[in-house]
């Protein structure tokens, strides 16, 4: 761009300024004495994704831009340089998965010990994880799916929030009315807790620090 304007006039003088970002340069007021050209680039990694965020980006631009460059840049599917081996792949997905196996031996114990509802926790959770991160794990390659990701996860959070909260109350000298009690309904709770946000880390701690006050004050 600067090139063509010394071939317009080599005698012009070009002070320009650059932005980092659009916030820069719209604090900046790229030519304020109203005499310069504004030029913004825009590099977008998926327009059809972020159409709607352009569209914002550019109702403001025109207030600090003559000319607006749009360009769209992605990884190409056809190079594979920075991908991630198959192998590592394979590794990764055997390792999240095969993992899981370490929950049989806490099976086998609570069910020896007649702890049959620990038991059941323990085994929900290594199934719904292994079927869950062999469905998440493997980059879409060697993935593989029993159901719907969502309803795998949904699975994997709540099983083992519930292991979690039954594990405490077996630790608890509760009588046997109460421990029934408070197992059907940390479960319920648990569910509809893990379906308003699964990822949050209150999910956890509320349960966690409920079944220790109870294992303390038993």
């Amino acid at each position: 761009m600067l090139d063509f304007m010394y071939n317009l006039d080599r005698n012009l003088e070009v002070n320009t300024k650059l932005c980092d970002n659009f916030d820069d340069c719209m604090r900046a007021k790229t030519y304020e004495d109203g005499n310069g050209l504004g030029i913004i680039h825009f590099n977008i990694r998926s327009l059809q994704k972020h159409y709607d965020e352009l569209l914002v980006y550019v109702e403001t631009a025109h207030l600090i831009a003559d000319v607006i460059v749009l360009s769209e840049t992605g990884w190409d599917c056809s190079d594979d340089s920075l991908a991630t081996p198959f192998y590592m792949l394979v590794i990764e997905l055997l390792l999240l998965v095969l993992s899981n196996l370490a929950f049989i031996p806490a099976v086998y114990v609570a069910f020896k010990r007649k702890y049959y509802v620990e038991s059941i926790a323990y085994f929900s959770i290594c199934f719904f994880s292994i079927f869950y991160h062999s469905c998440d794990a493997g980059e879409n390659i060697i993935s593989f799916c029993i159901t719907k990701p969502n309803a795998l996860q949904f699975g994997d959070f709540f099983c083992a929030l519930l292991a979690i909260w039954v594990t405490l109350l077996a630790m608890a000298d509760l009588p046997q009315m109460w421990t029934s009690i408070a197992q059907m309904a940390g479960a319920i709770s648990l569910a509809f807790c893990t379906s308003i946000d699964r990822m949050a880390l209150w999910v956890f701690i509320v349960p966690v620090v409920i079944g220790i006050f109870i294992v303390l004050g038993s």
